[in-house]
């Protein structure tokens, strides 16, 4: 089966609204265009709360290991600290996720 983006993304939800059924091949003629000017933002950088709430959610580690887990991303260089404490992904984090991605 495939996935859809809001498998992988989990900052999105559905909304309530009805999608149409297409399919292949169908012709879609728009009632109107238009164009706005705006910038996607993207998703806030996580506190250690946040990742500790994702990872229970995600069945990443046990208690025992979460906090053992985190030290070990941030002790390689995956992940560092802001000065707002949250965590931000290094150029090596982000190698890693493209590399896993391939």
């Amino acid at each position: 089966t495939e996935r859809n983006w809001l498998d992988v993304y989990p900052w999105e939800r559905w909304s309530n609204k009805t999608i149409p059924v297409f399919n292949e091949g169908d012709a879609y003629v728009p009632k109107e265009l238009k164009m706005t000017e705006g910038r996607t933002a993207p998703p806030p950088l996580l506190h250690e709360t946040d990742l500790i709430k994702l990872m229970e959610r995600h069945g990443i580690g046990t208690d025992a290991t979460i906090a053992e887990h985190i030290a070990k991303v941030q002790a390689r260089s995956y992940v560092n600290k802001d000065a707002s404490n949250r965590f931000r992904a290094t150029p090596l984090g982000l190698v890693l996720v493209d590399g896993y991605d391939a």
